[in-house]
């Protein structure tokens, strides 16, 4: 802190000529923190410009999709809600079709004898219940448990594919089983070893006509001689129809019902609505904090910024050329009815647009309105097709070369033995275990009966694919030759057949020891004669991420070994549409490592950072110079009462003579 003295002995006022002397310097204060305020302000107004950047990117965002493309939506529509419900992805066709409910799934129901009560005594032993091609589960009743509602509550804590209830009525109570999913195979089985019924404890008896029969649902496609019927063990038919999943609630075969498949007009244009204002915000925002008001006289915070310029330049230029690679009919944004008005900015025209998405573009659909937005790839081959990419893939002056050396393959073990021309199948031969891409099942158990090789193939497929300790794997089962033939789902390493065991392995001509694993797509992109390394997962085959033109490229490849030759599979022409540009633009711009935001960012910061250092030593400069004219005032003023002591003493001393 400094120190002041008040000019006593002088009568000089000396703060002020203190203040005097240092008001050059406090000026200079004055006029960094004035530079520091407009640099603030710049930079407040490029964090804006940034926000409006990000903004953009996420309304680009659908758009520049190669999978899930908003531009590709389709919606499907029903005449009759309350019978049939359907919805569509892109793979559905455009279209009308008339569909007729001709009946319901239904699960399967059984009732047991009628008792008196929930806390009616019943006989002890084991019930066993299976469902369908399920596990058996088998329930203990014990003096713990014989009741009617004991054995509820045994049957819901042992059994996963069936669920029990009470259910009373003028007659009594009665247990209610019900399977948990429809079908017609869902059927409930019941193996009762319940002793008899003896003194006060009764034998609950479930061979009665079912409650419910286990029903698939069905429906039939179209209303002619040649009409299709399907039936599916639930009420949902996905897949049928390609593109479409139907849902049916109500059965009703003398009433067809409409539905009709579509683009969704508006879904796209809502997105596209939105680039355009994002677009169009970030233009007025640049040119708000840019321009120079002749009215007002005022100029922008960032009036004459050449990275502000930058910026504003490469977005706009870059949608004002077209897309390279693909259909000349739609290749600019003119032609989907968005135009640049005299002051850069984009303005639609909204009839245009809407008949471009709608379909009634001659020459143009959903596929050709993607690719003028989105990342693509056309393949020569239909078993090569490209799926992704990501920023650092290249668009392709010349088509990729796609070299595929080796098919991806699925796992898949034949029996050593062949089936017997029937098989009976009981207690002795029904159980097995397998292990499927990794993942091992319990013991499974085939039912009881009688098959051909081609019915006991579909069930032991069936099984395996229902087991509860399976989750995503699943294995197709055939007849080939007489031999029977599992095979994995899957493809690729993760694929995998093995560890056979149970009672039922001699008839199924497997042995303990059968295994296999699958095979990973093998290949290599190339480039204007230059080898690009990719790496194959199952049939995707992916580009390594340091490639200079088809770093992250993932094709699926669907060949099989006969289809691999040493030639060329495929030639994959990339295009990146306006909204993939822009992405790959703003992405590199927002990088926060080599980025342009970040390097006008700092450079912001290195000018505060620059001043403030500035204002410090001005401000210690202008403290030392104070204590330093402070202390010579000091000594002044010592120096004057000094003198004027001693011309008191002179003065009283030549008064005194």
């Amino acid at each position: 802190m400094s120190t002041t003295i008040d000019g006593l002995i002088s009568g000089i006022d000396t703060q002020s000529v203190i203040d005097g002397l240092l008001k050059v310097s406090q000026s200079q204060i004055d006029r960094l923190n004035t530079n520091k305020s407009e640099i603030v302000a710049k930079q407040t107004a490029f964090n804006g410009i940034e926000a409006q950047l990000v903004s953009l990117r996420g309304k680009l965002s659908s758009l520049g999709r190669s999978q899930n493309n908003v531009l590709e939506g389709k919606i499907a529509t029903s005449s009759d809600e309350d019978t049939l419900q359907v919805s569509a992805n892109s793979d559905a066709i455009n279209g009308n079709y008339t569909i007729t409910v001709n009946s319901l799934a239904a699960t399967h129901q059984l009732a047991s004898s009628v008792f008196e009560s929930a806390d009616s005594q019943i006989t002890e032993g084991t019930l066993s219940i299976q469902v369908g091609n399920g596990s058996e589960a088998t329930v203990t009743i014990d003096s713990s448990n014989n009741s009617v509602q004991g054995l509820v509550d045994a049957i819901n804590a042992t059994t996963e594919d069936a669920f029990a209830s009470l259910v009373t009525d003028s007659n009594g109570t009665r247990i209610l089983l019900t399977g948990r999913q429809s079908g017609a195979e869902e059927t409930i089985q019941i193996t009762n070893n319940l002793g008899p019924t003896s003194g006060s404890a009764t034998q609950p008896d479930f061979s009665g006509a079912p409650v419910q029969v286990a029903t698939d649902a069905s429906i039939q496609i179209g209303s002619g001689a040649g009409a299709i019927t399907v039936s599916s063990a639930s009420n949902q038919f996905e897949g049928v129809i390609e593109g479409l999943t139907i849902n049916v609630s109500s059965a009703n075969p003398s009433k067809p019902v409409n539905i009709g498949v579509s683009n969704d007009v508006e879904s796209s244009t809502t997105a596209i609505e939105g680039f355009v204002d994002a677009f169009n915000s970030l233009m007025d925002f640049i040119d708000s904090q840019s321009r120079y008001d002749a009215e007002s006289n005022r100029a922008g915070t960032l009036l004459g910024n050449r990275n502000v310029q930058a910026i504003q330049n490469e977005i706009r230029n870059r949608l004002v050329f077209s897309v390279s690679g693909i259909d000349s009919n739609l290749n600019q944004l003119s032609a989907i009815g968005l135009k640049f008005n005299d002051s850069g900015k984009i303005f639609i025209d909204s009839a245009q647009l809407s008949k471009v998405l709608s379909g009634q573009m001659d020459g143009v659909d959903t596929s050709d309105v993607k690719r003028l937005f989105s990342l693509d790839g056309q393949s020569t081959n239909s078993g090569v097709e490209f799926l992704l990419g990501s920023t650092e893939t290249q668009s392709s002056g010349s088509p990729v070369e796609v070299d595929i050396t080796q098919a991806a393959e699925r796992a898949v073990v034949t029996a050593g033995t062949s089936l017997a021309a029937s098989t009976v199948i009981d207690s002795s031969n029904n159980t097995f275990a397998i292990t499927v891409d990794g993942k091992e099942s319990g013991t499974l158990q085939l039912a009881e009966g009688s098959y051909t090789q081609t019915e006991l193939a579909e069930h032991v497929e069936s099984v395996i694919n229902n087991a509860s300790d399976f989750s995503g794997q699943s294995v197709t089962a055939s007849v080939i030759n007489g031999y029977l033939k599992i095979q994995s789902d899957q493809y690729g390493l993760q694929s995998e057949i093995a560890a056979f065991s149970g009672s039922a392995l001699t008839d199924l001509g497997l042995t303990t020891g059968d295994s296999d694993t699958g095979q990973d797509v093998v290949g290599r992109f190339i480039v204007d004669g230059e080898i690009e390394e990719a790496v194959g997962s199952g049939r995707l085959l992916i580009g390594s991420s340091d490639n200079e033109n088809t770093a992250d490229l993932q094709v699926r490849v669907t060949l099989n070994s006969s289809q691999v030759t040493s030639e060329i599979e495929s030639e994959l022409t990339i295009t990146r549409g306006f909204a993939s540009q822009l992405d790959q633009i703003i992405g590199d711009m927002l990088d926060p490592v080599t980025g342009k935001i970040k390097t006008v960012k700092d450079s912001f910061n290195e000018q505060i950072e620059s001043i403030d250092l500035s204002i410090t030593n001005t401000e210690e400069l202008i403290q030392l110079k104070s204590d330093q004219l402070i202390s010579e005032f000091v000594a002044m003023e010592q120096a004057l009462s000094s003198l004027q002591n001693t011309s008191s003493i002179l003065l009283s001393q030549f008064a005194a003579g």
